[in-house]
């Protein structure tokens, strides 16, 4: 591991501004300031060194957080300048604000990296020279190639004689680090971080301990009080008493502020970090979705880590940290919120009525009602309503319509058609193959059936005044499982829903069709897409959601409405989801 070698050059010649720097624990600093005495000044880096002890810094955000708490902490005045890094592993945090500057010396190579309120990160290597300093030093010494002749080569303890060749009346404040393997030179500056900071510190390990010598102490000089006079006992004893109990209630109150302290500031580096992980995972959530999610995991993750840390403790900050990374989750994901609304009552019809399945063909909704043997067709668009029967036929599992026509699956029986002056006629006779039919689509005039037991999906082209015979939809060596298999999808190819994927068919060959959910785990209850609509849309009824893909899966947005828990079936139609609750059809809008 590479170790700073450090040089601190400060050479003042006016009174009317302050210049300081830090050096050591990783933190590398200069500052300027205007309109400050040296006293305020000192202050004010032991207060940001005394402050590094118990700061946690893993990020370049972390690094910008800290100093500006420490900035406002101090309350620096407007007039200063400041230029830092700290190191972490083989790391270096950058940050300048005002006329700080920080200069890189690579090879024989120099350049100003960073300046004016700016901040960057980057990886060291051996040997790399890092200046720490104002613009004063470059209007001083010139340009960057006369800065190089000073520095190239050097090590940091040589630099110094040659700055004070080149200064003659001028006030400067540079810090000069390279890095070495082998032992560090950084050695902590007495000025700027003395020996009362360390005992100020200390103090503060034990403060029971110091109470008890403190208590002790007031008693035997008030007992040696009292031995002068028998009649001050007995005042005696009763000052030790309540001054006792004033110590007790002063480190009781003390120990309370410590605690709060410190669970203030496990908030806020909780925040700090949460907040880091959720800033990135806005930034690549485009173009890569579930790093994006694990990064999202890692921030709750830290959340539940903060609760067990502080206990009830800062309730409400702990609520804000949950709501923002709801909040950002929602944006990232780009999950909706949606009302709904009820659309058509199947009621107006038959009191009785209730939808329990529910297919699209163009606008009109077939809706097969419990009773099995009876559907409803729906116009969307007009919301002109079609009663469709089989009469004693049989009772149907699925329906779909095509045209003017309804189709009813009728088990162990076959396929019939229902036409729109309600004539009732068997199109495919049973199938002794037929394993278990689960689902039914029509898609340009061609019937569909999804046979998970069979593992094919039988495809039936329309013929005179019937159906061809059924030919398999995949390809040679296409077949797949489809025993897990729940719904089936057609536009120009054929789309299989799964409990926790999609697989897509064109032409009966296998498609690429790969998605990213949110959350990782999913309960797929359909899929649907039709020619007319731009994607395809995957219901899980256990989390209430529908998410929207691209025709080539591509994750696009979560539409969550409690009204899709508790449907029975959903068609999508345009720009809105219709759910089929009982009697009721609700509408969602996707917009």
């Amino acid at each position: 591991m590479l170790q700073p070698n450090v040089s601190l050059y400060v050479k003042k010649e006016n009174e009317e501004f302050f210049l300081g720097g830090i050096t050591g624990d990783n933190l590398f600093l200069i500052i300027e300031v205007e309109g400050i005495t040296n006293d305020q000044g000192r202050e004010i880096v032991e207060a940001i060194k005394a402050d590094l002890l118990e700061a946690r810094i893993n990020s370049l955000y972390g690094f910008e957080s800290y100093l500006s708490d420490e900035i406002k902490k101090t309350n620096l005045p407007t007039t200063f300048s400041l230029a830092a890094g700290f190191l972490n592993d083989n790391i270096f945090y950058l940050r300048t604000i005002g006329n700080g500057e920080i200069f890189l010396s690579r090879g024989h190579e120099l350049a100003k990296i960073i300046k004016g309120d700016n901040s960057a990160s980057g990886y060291i290597e051996k040997n790399d020279l890092l200046i720490f300093t104002t613009s004063r030093f470059n209007e001083i010494i010139g340009s960057e190639y006369e800065i190089n002749k000073i520095v190239s080569g050097k090590e940091t303890q040589e630099i110094s004689p040659k700055l004070d060749a080149v200064l003659s009346n001028q006030s400067l404040v540079a810090l000069f680090v390279k890095l070495k393997e082998g032992r560090s030179t950084i050695k902590q500056n007495e000025v700027f971080v003395p020996e009362r900071v360390k005992t100020t510190v200390e103090a503060k390990i034990n403060p029971i301990g110091q109470l008890l010598t403190g208590v002790k102490r007031v008693y035997q000089d008030l007992r040696r009080q009292s031995d002068q006079s028998a009649k001050k006992k007995v005042y005696t004893a009763f000052a030790v008493i309540a001054i006792f109990l004033i110590l007790v209630w002063s480190v009781f109150t003390g120990y309370k502020r410590r605690d709060e302290s410190r669970a203030q500031k496990k908030v806020d580096y909780a925040k700090e970090v949460i907040t880091e992980k959720l800033t990135e995972a806005e930034e690549i959530a485009f173009l890569n979705l579930s790093r994006s999610l694990v990064l999202i995991a890692e921030a709750k993750q830290e959340l539940v880590k903060l609760k067990q840390e502080i206990g009830d403790k800062k309730k409400e900050e702990v609520k804000e940290l949950e709501f923002l990374i709801k909040v950002k989750e929602s944006a990232i994901i780009k999950k909706e919120e949606k009302g709904y609304e009820e659309f058509y009552d199947l009621a107006l019809d038959d009191s009785e009525a209730k939808g329990v399945r529910m297919s699209l063909d163009e606008d009109k909704a077939t809706i097969l009602t419990a009773k099995k043997n009876t559907a409803y067709v729906l116009s969307l668009t007009k919301k002109s309503l079609d009663k469709r029967s089989l009469a004693e036929t049989g009772m149907s599992s699925l329906t779909v319509s095509y045209d003017e026509d309804t189709f009813f699956f009728v088990p162990n029986k076959g396929i019939y058609r229902v036409d729109e002056e309600g004539g009732v006629k068997k199109m495919i006779e049973q199938d002794d193959e037929w394993g278990n039919i689960i689902d039914m689509q029509v898609y340009n005039g061609n019937l569909y059936l999804l046979d998970t037991e069979a593992g094919d999906i039988y495809k039936y082209l329309p013929t005179e005044g019937g159906f061809s015979d059924k030919r398999s939809y995949f390809g040679p060596g296409e077949n797949i499982s489809l025993k897990n298999a729940n719904s089936l999808a057609i536009d120009a190819s054929v789309y299989i829903g799964f409990k926790d994927k999609v697989r897509k068919f064109t032409a009966g060959v296998s498609d690429d069709f790969s998605t990213t959910y949110p959350g990782g785990d999913i309960n797929i209850t359909k899929v649907f897409t039709a020619k007319d609509l731009g994607g395809v849309y995957v219901w899980d009824k256990e989390k209430g959601s529908v998410f929207v893909l691209s025709k080539e899966g591509t994750y696009e947005k979560e539409i969550n409405s409690s009204i899709l828990n508790k449907a029975s079936d959903i068609v999508v139609y345009k720009n809105d989801i219709y759910a089929l609750v009982g009697s009721k059809i609700y509408k969602i809008s996707l917009d």
